[in-house]
């Protein structure tokens, strides 16, 4: 099956490319994207030199609709930085290294290249895409980098009014470290399946299992299979409680040198007001053997923290206590604040506190800008770090 999708993925990709350029005139089955990021990122760590690194995404991105069913997309992304030696993109820049990571690294690729075919119901999809499951927890495109995560992959999905199952093979990872990176691609076995069940119009039950198997990441090739139930309660005409609760397993698989049993948890619960909400939750990654619950793809920068200490599990687990508040401002600014608490789940470890806070208007459908700030505060040997972030997207 892997020869065939990397195969197949070879002929969508010649395939996109050629539609594209031979197609001039614009119908309302055609549609070309355009979307801007420039981003000012700031990095202090402690032990290491403050980084500072302005850069510009760019997409570009073309999709054809052939018929009601089948449709074909292609889409260039692109990186450029105003001065590379001015910040570490992930150790490619070795007049760098001393400096903090921001894991921007210049760079042009096809980001997506994809063919689909949907009728009543199913949707399967063939090629180079980005593939978000839930919450990003486990399977995301980790959006939040100039170069997010795309998949070259064959994903189904078959849905209804109440069930939605979506099964995908993974050929190989596209991460946002780019191709020049030695860790840039992993090479690929991996299924992963997921299925949604809406009970209600309020509460849904998910179950998932991932096998992830790389060749070249064999220390994360793992199998997990998890649970959980998620909904709201109306309390009144404008008030929500909302809730999450979530347990996985996780071991080792296919060719990982590792040998382990760790447990996943999460409690989340909420309140929700036309001005904005609140969120408690404990999140637990656990450890067995020396060995962490691992999330090699997700979209880790939602998660433990913005200034991202905890992309990687330590090996004796992580607990993270959190409170989280949004809110709708004057002059149409949406404001948010988190704070964390970190420890290990083995040993009574802290590993430190963080105050997180963003603020962010939109001018229009097409116009964003965002401000946001992350604080770790260490009380063990991890460092101190202090991120700031300036950026618009300007999206056509």
């Amino acid at each position: 099956m892997k020869a065939y999708v990397s195969r197949s993925g070879r002929i969508v990709l010649t395939l996109l490319i050629c539609t594209a350029t031979a197609t001039a005139e614009f119908s309302e089955n055609r549609k070309f994207s355009l979307k801007l990021t420039p981003r000012l990122e700031s990095a202090q760590q402690s032990g290491r030199r403050s980084s500072d690194a302005f850069t510009l995404g760019t997409n570009i991105g073309y999709t054809h609709a052939m018929s009601e069913e089948f449709k074909i997309s292609i889409e260039v992304e692109d990186t450029r930085a105003l001065d590379e030696d001015s910040y570490n993109p992930a150790g490619l820049n070795p007049r760098s290294t001393n400096r903090a990571v921001i894991a921007d690294p210049e760079g042009t690729e096809i980001n997506q290249a994809w063919v689909s075919y949907a009728v009543d119901g199913v949707n399967v999809k063939l090629g180079r895409q980005a593939i978000v499951l839930d919450n990003a927890r486990f399977i995301g495109n980790v959006g939040w980098r100039q170069n997010m995560q795309t998949f070259d992959a064959l994903q189904a999905s078959v849905a209804n009014e109440t069930i939605k199952f979506t099964y995908a093979y993974l050929d190989q990872i596209n991460r946002i470290l780019g191709d020049d990176h030695p860790a840039g691609q992993w090479d690929s076995e991996s299924h992963v399946a997921n299925l949604n069940w809406k009970l209600t119009d309020q509460i849904s039950l998910t179950g998932y299992s991932y096998l992830l198997s790389f060749k070249n990441a064999a220390a994360n090739s793992t199998v997990t299979h998890g649970l959980f139930l998620s909904g709201s309660r109306s309390i009144s005409d404008s008030e929500q409680l909302t809730y999450r609760a979530e347990f996985a397993l996780q071991r080792e698989h296919d060719n990982s040198p590792l040998n382990y049993e760790a447990p996943y948890s999460l409690l989340e619960f909420g309140l929700n007001n036309k001005i904005g909400a609140v969120t408690f939750g404990r999140e637990i990654l656990g450890s067995d053997n020396g060995t962490a619950f691992k999330t090699p793809l997700a979209t880790g920068h939602a998660f433990n923290g913005w200034a991202d200490l905890f992309l990687a599990t330590p090996p004796t687990g992580l607990e993270d206590r959190y409170i989280k508040v949004t809110a709708a401002l004057p002059q149409a600014l949406k404001g948010a604040v988190a704070f964390h608490h970190f420890s290990s789940d083995e040993g009574n470890q802290s590993w430190g506190t963080e105050w997180d806070f963003s603020l962010a208007r939109a001018f229009g459908p097409k116009l964003s800008v965002l401000a946001k700030a992350g604080n770790f505060t260490s009380s063990s040997s991890r460092p101190d770090v202090t991120k700031f972030w300036l950026q618009a997207v300007y999206s056509y």
